[in-house]
């Protein structure tokens, strides 16, 4: 019988490649852009729609009500549903947008400086200048009104040690509270813990070991924020998977407590960053639907935090740090 196989399948199977598994694999790849294509139809129509859908009971309510005719759940303006449609049309909400965003800042900029540092290595990291230059706060320059220097430091790290722990917490945690939460809300609680760990990080120098002097930075401080959130989450609201946020969030935070005792080591900002989280924990975990924030003012505030932590990164590469600092 003659073989009826097509020549480009005869040559590379020649070469020793595996021609049914290269034939799965393209059938593969055509299925998913199909299923991308059906996708972005799907979310095109859905900005179209000229009806409102409540997030709370999932009613299907006409796109001039303003409350929820069953769960009396505030309803978002035609205005702000269409922006925040159009904007999961151009992100998908469960793409865990924004932890893969902000993990792979904060390796960027690591690299970065280390490509800046004159005396620093990638195991022991920038030097001290450098990192002041990214943005690591200074408690001087940050009483000098230098602001920014509250935002910036999430992303500053100062060893390779200290980055990869603070990297693999991230990408552990944030898909499953970015999903949890949603895209808004994370982004909210990601930029609020970080600065709130590092204002607890400077009062104590200042007030507690009487310091008028140190710099820090680092995502551990969020990455606390984070742990307490969804362990609040997991005992107060009990979503599906509580288990997860009860008892597998409650060892890490054990965990971190634990490694914070190392000299080295900021508590002042993990306990500051638990705390901040903890707060903001308890007003998303709420059942109470007249309590919760409307949508369309969440996505105001992921937009506002967007814009905090690019202003700060701007102003932070506009006003570089005296050298005698």
């Amino acid at each position: 019988m003659a073989d009826q196989r097509p020549p480009w399948e005869k040559l590379l199977q020649a070469f020793g490649f595996n021609t049914t598994r290269l034939r799965w694999k393209w059938q593969r790849w055509q299925v998913q852009r199909e299923r991308r294509a059906h996708a972005r139809e799907n979310r095109s129509r859905a900005l179209r729609y000229k009806h409102k859908l409540c997030k709370s009971c999932g009613l299907t309510v006409d796109g001039k009500e303003r409350r929820c005719p069953r769960c009396e759940a505030r309803l978002p303006s035609v205005l702000a549903g269409r922006l925040a449609r159009y904007g999961r049309m151009l992100i998908p909400e469960g793409s865990y947008s924004y932890t893969s965003v902000m993990a792979l800042a904060c390796v960027a900029i690591y690299l970065a400086m280390l490509m800046r540092s004159g005396q620093g290595s990638l195991f022991s990291g920038p030097d001290r200048y450098v990192a002041l230059r990214f943005g690591a706060w200074s408690i001087p320059l940050v009483f000098h009104g230098e602001w920014w220097r509250l935002v910036t430091p999430i992303f500053i790290h100062f060893g390779l040690l200290h980055i990869i722990f603070n990297v693999l917490w991230l990408v552990q945690l944030g898909p499953v509270l970015e999903q949890t939460f949603g895209r808004s809300r994370y982004l909210v609680l990601f930029t609020l813990t970080g600065v709130g760990g590092f204002v607890f990080s400077i009062g104590h120098r200042l007030f507690i070991l009487g310091e008028w002097r140190g710099m820090g930075g680092g995502a551990s401080g969020m990455v606390f924020g984070l742990i307490a959130a969804g362990l609040i989450l997991g005992y107060v609201r009990r979503p599906a998977g509580a288990e997860y946020f009860r008892e597998g969030l409650f060892k890490w935070f054990l965990f971190g407590i634990a490694i914070s005792f190392h000299p080295q080591i900021d508590m002042a900002a993990h306990l500051g960053g638990a705390v901040v989280g903890a707060l903001m924990g308890l007003g998303l975990a709420t059942k109470n639907q007249a309590r919760q924030l409307p949508a369309w003012l969440w996505v105001v505030l992921e937009l506002a935090s967007l814009a905090l932590l690019l202003v700060s990164f701007m102003l932070a590469g506009l006003h570089p740090p005296p050298l005698s600092r």
